[in-house]
């Protein structure tokens, strides 16, 4: 089955199970938490796998997502993610110029990045100490690697003289599953969020470490990699709902 056609039967899935759920609950439903809208940050660690496991060995970073919960039972919402890992990193000690010889060195710094965003639904069990999901999605995997300039012992803000060397992107879809342990249930709800996804894409061109060379005439060189994108994600983060309590609540059958 296509991707596509399978993200196309969960929609249709999660939205039965959901009109279910909130009429065996009668018609006094409310939404269990604040607000219609859910909003994440998390630290993630990506293992990729297949061939592109044969180049990269894993990769660090963020992300975040927001839910928008489309229904007032709370199982069945929109969820939009944004993540980015970095997956190699060199670090070189030049002149600042070639003027002034060894006097003032620098930090020349090369980072190679992988950035996801998807879109799709996700399937929540809206109460409960341990509230599971599942979701899939559809998006963009993008790779970009630069090079800038780093004062030595200075903080990252004193970077400088950024440059992009190559990037390069492809359509990408992916699966995931995790829960929601809640830490409070007031107003503005706050749960963690432990995850894993896995994510897919076309072939793409990336470099790796040791893919930049440096000539002796000043220019650089480099021969890109190609393959089939596989990556494996696990994620430790927080999710906080935003706003006040959303009013799809109907009057129950009087006794």
């Amino acid at each position: 089955m296509r991707p596509l056609s399978l993200l196309f039967l969960l929609a249709t899935t999660l939205a039965s199970v959901s009109d279910a759920f909130a009429q065996r609950r009668g018609n006094d439903w409310g939404w269990s938490g604040p607000s219609r809208v859910y909003a994440s940050g998390a630290l993630i660690y990506g293992k990729p796998r297949g061939e592109f496991g044969d180049h990269v060995d894993q990769g660090f970073g963020g992300g975040g997502h927001l839910i928008f919960r489309v229904d007032p039972a709370g199982l069945l919402g929109l969820r939009l993610d944004v993540s980015g890992l970095e997956y190699g990193r060199e670090r070189t000690s030049v002149p600042l110029s070639p003027t002034l010889g060894g006097r003032i060195l620098v930090d020349l710094e090369t980072t190679n990045s992988i950035f996801l965003f998807g879109v799709g639904p996700q399937l929540m069990v809206p109460t409960g100490q341990l509230r599971p999901y599942l979701n899939g999605s559809v998006g963009l995997a993008y790779f970009s690697t630069q090079s800038y300039i780093q004062g030595q012992d200075q903080p990252d803000e004193y970077r400088f003289g950024n440059t992009t060397h190559f990037d390069d992107g492809s359509l990408a879809y992916g699966a995931g599953a995790g829960v929601y342990i809640p830490l409070s249930r007031r107003r503005g709800p706050i749960s963690l969020d432990i995850g894993a996804r896995y994510q897919r894409a076309g072939r793409t061109e990336y470099l790796v470490e040791g893919s930049i060379t440096d000539n002796p005439d000043g220019t650089i060189s480099f021969v890109p990699l190609e393959s089939e994108i596989d990556l494996a994600t696990l994620h430790v983060g927080v999710t906080v709902g935003l706003g006040r309590r959303a009013g799809w609540r109907t009057r129950g059958r009087r006794r």
